[in-house]
């Protein structure tokens, strides 16, 4: 199982294209989610997840809930980034963030935050992670210090919940 935690963060890089715009003129939301697949497609990859040791080994990673914050508009031509890293991890799950800026004025477009289930190919259940890649993606997970001060993190959809911070 190839682990390649030293190409952590993981950066995507896209530009905005036509058919991507909708009627607001703007980048439709789920163009968002294509680029945060395509994003988490990479960390995944760097992390081994898509090793073919991985699922060899009768695991494989579901999605089990995703939340992406939108913060600026995304427009026609605009050269976007995406910056993808471990957020936290404990032996069966791990949070995946995606921060996806402007490539050039460096502005926040959204944010996604992924949780990330360790399941077993047999039963289709979770179960904890290979230990060689929990040790690996725990080396790389950000420490409580770090995660305290890392904006927008956590949050969760309420009428009564403040605005993400801009």
């Amino acid at each position: 199982m190839k682990i390649l935690v030293s190409d952590l963060p993981v950066f995507t890089n896209f530009t905005v294209q036509k058919s991507w715009i909708d009627e607001n003129d703007h980048m439709n939301f789920g163009r968002y989610f294509d680029i945060f697949v395509d994003a988490s497609n990479n960390i995944s990859e760097a992390l081994g997840f898509d090793d073919g040791d991985f699922a060899e080994s009768g695991y494989t990673t579901f999605a089990g809930d995703y939340h992406v914050t939108f913060l600026r508009e995304a427009r026609l031509d605009d050269a976007l980034v995406c910056k993808s890293y471990v957020l936290s991890v404990d032996h069966k799950k791990m949070v995946l963030r995606h921060e996806l800026s402007h490539a050039e004025e460096k502005w926040i477009s959204a944010i996604a935050e992924e949780l990330v289930l360790s399941v077993s190919l047999e039963t289709r259940k979770v179960c904890p992670f290979p230990e060689e890649m929990h040790k690996a993606m725990d080396a790389v997970a950000l420490s409580e210090e770090e995660y305290a001060k890392v904006k927008n993190t956590g949050r969760f959809i309420s009428l009564s919940t403040p605005g993400p911070e801009r």
